[in-house]
């Protein structure tokens, strides 16, 4: 946002979105929740939770790549993984989100909709409901969730016309 707003003056700062699908959905999440200038945000298919995930999945080539090949070759401590996993995992700083959409498929095995419903669980805690909508969608996967799926694009356009 920062490089944005100085190559782009035509940029409205005022009015940023951010979307992103799978590990895109973490970031844009957690760009929202560390950056003031977003007013929306819309998470596809993006894991909310990392530390619990990783804990699933260790043997998982993703998560190991990702956070415990460090633990595994001694280059960091299980508590400086810990916070590495914390810290990518939007689900600690719901209560920094702006106005958030996430997306879930029923059927992803990658991020189960227990990911989401964590999140919620979270902006339900601190009052921020009417900050947040989940969808769950039926019949899809982690690999489909958006292909031909117009009920989730218009649902994001709709959600961006706020802006």
């Amino acid at each position: 946002l920062n490089v944005i707003e100085v190559v782009e003056p035509v940029a409205d700062m005022l009015r940023v979105a951010v979307r992103g699908g799978s590990r895109g959905g973490t970031v844009a999440l957690l760009v929202a929740e560390r950056d003031a200038r977003v007013k929306l945000a819309v998470g596809v298919a993006g894991p909310t939770n990392m530390l619990e995930l990783t804990g699933k999945n260790e043997n998982d080539d993703t998560y190991q790549c990702q956070f415990l090949k460090d633990l595994t070759d001694g280059t960091a401590t299980l508590e400086e993984v810990r916070l590495r996993l914390i810290a990518s995992s939007p689900v600690y700083f719901a209560d920094q989100l702006p106005d958030t959409q996430l997306h879930l498929a029923a059927d992803d095995r990658i991020v189960p909709v227990s990911q989401g419903e964590q999140l919620q669980e979270a902006i339900t805690a601190f009052g921020l409901d009417d900050q947040f909508e989940m969808f769950i969608y039926e019949g899809r996967d982690h690999s489909n969730i958006a292909t031909g799926n117009q009920e989730l694009n218009d649902r994001i356009e709709e959600f961006n016309s706020k802006l």
